[in-house]
């Protein structure tokens, strides 16, 4: 290979399997693909619930709460329930699927209404409240 040629590293040899060796395939012309399918959305959609009740079904949302709840108990066991006088672990509830809706509707929203730190969200100073923020 000529000096000034930049090759990808050669991969590390897996421990599982064979290991991969790059070549290089002078000549080789892909073929391009084309598109036959009709563009655009395949569903219609009411209202931006909808489209998020798309990916984030009720079966999607109940494996997230199951899970949340299952590393909150975990998390709780390992410290032995040993906390803090202040910790909020003392206070812990399981979540709901319906917390859990809301919870992810307060992080996009946390995308458009963007602040220097999460505690300006909650904040009343009159300069910097979002009333939208519980």
């Amino acid at each position: 290979t000529p000096e000034n040629e930049i090759l990808p590293p050669r991969p590390k040899k897996s421990k599982k399997g064979p290991s991969m060796i790059w070549e290089t395939m002078e000549g080789y012309i892909p073929e391009r693909e084309v598109f036959t399918g009709q563009p655009g959305p395949k569903f219609e959609f009411e209202n931006l619930l909808d489209i998020f009740e798309n990916f984030f079904d009720e079966t999607i949302m109940n494996i997230i709460v199951e899970q949340t709840n299952l590393y909150a108990e975990q998390e709780r066991t390992k410290k032995g329930m040993v906390f803090g006088r202040r910790s909020r672990d003392w206070d812990w509830k399981p979540v709901t699927v319906e917390e859990m809706y809301v919870f992810f509707a307060i992080v996009m929203l946390m995308g458009v209404v963007q602040k220097p730190s999460v505690r300006m969200y909650y904040s009343k100073n009159p300069l910097l409240e979002s009333p939208v923020f519980p």
